[in-house]
């Protein structure tokens, strides 16, 4: 445990935001700093990850259950009002590339602190499959609103994932230390 680990990546990311990336090498970054709502395994299964589970109580509507005690990076809490805060930001805000991910989602209901309700327009397969990339990256809501047009490129704060986020230099580093909690 400790020391440091340097990978080489085949080209520098251009953005650290998910909500705007479209580059396959700012994916391997991106999986380090920020969970997803869903995961999947080696055999390609969906499974839990920010969310603990998941109920479909009729085609269009989808529940989840939120992991309680997670805290991004920066402090705050990840709850259901932080995946209502990514959906609709990620549904609503000008340039965004998920947004074709997620557009069969009509609205986000908070149920309660641990539970979120997506209410969709149609029945759709492929939701869970997107929401374990970057169209189910979770990002803090704090971080996004404290830096601004900043947060693309300094998303200081911004994870609950594995690493933090630490500095981009661009076209010599990008540095993550491990999320010691």
């Amino acid at each position: 445990m400790g020391g440091s680990l340097r990978v080489a990546l085949n080209a520098d990311v251009s953005k650290l935001d998910p909500l705007l990336s479209t580059a396959l090498v700012e994916r391997q970054v991106f999986h380090n700093m920020f969970d997803t709502l869903v995961s999947i395994d080696d055999k390609l299964n969906i499974i839990p990850n920010l969310a603990t589970s998941w109920t479909q109580p009729d085609p269009k509507t989808i529940v989840f259950k939120l992991r309680t005690g997670v805290k991004f990076h920066d402090g705050t809490d990840f709850d259901a009002e932080a995946v209502k805060f990514n959906i609709e930001r990620y549904l609503t805000t000008t340039g965004s590339q998920r947004k074709s991910e997620l557009s069969n989602i009509d609205t986000v209901a908070v149920t309660d602190p641990t539970t979120v309700q997506f209410n969709l327009k149609a029945p759709f397969a492929p939701l869970l499959a997107n929401l374990s990339d970057r169209a189910g990256m979770m990002v803090s809501p704090t971080a996004v609103k404290k830096l601004g047009d900043d947060f693309v490129r300094n998303p200081l704060g911004a994870g609950t994932g594995a690493f933090k986020f630490v500095e981009w230099k661009k076209d010599d580093h990008l540095t993550l230390e491990k999320n010691a909690t």
